[in-house]
């Protein structure tokens, strides 16, 4: 018996139903036709693909938060310098006619 191919979309699909749903392996394997072996195979890829996407993005917020907490500081250093500044120069009042 030959084995059968089956898309990615078929198999992120067909472990999503075990994954997300809770549904078993066996009556997912059994609804779809296809091999219990191989639908755990898939699962356990859609779980490995999960767990770095889940890395990868979390690296992105890292360097995302160390960039806005830069920006911020230059910003509280820019308010500390106006604010030094405008000490030493009072505002002037406009004769409002």
């Amino acid at each position: 018996m030959s084995e059968r191919e089956y898309s990615r979309e078929f198999q992120k699909e067909a472990a999503k139903q075990v994954v997300r749903l809770d549904h078993s392996i066996k009556s997912v394997s059994e609804r779809l036709g296809v091999p219990e072996s191989s639908l755990a195979q898939w699962v356990n890829a859609y779980i490995r693909d999960s767990e770095e996407q889940k890395i990868d993005a979390l690296e992105e917020l890292r360097f995302e938060n160390l960039r806005l907490k830069k920006e911020l500081k230059l910003a509280q250093e820019e308010l500390e310098i106006l604010r030094r500044s405008s000490r030493f120069h009072p505002r002037v009042e406009r004769n409002r006619s």
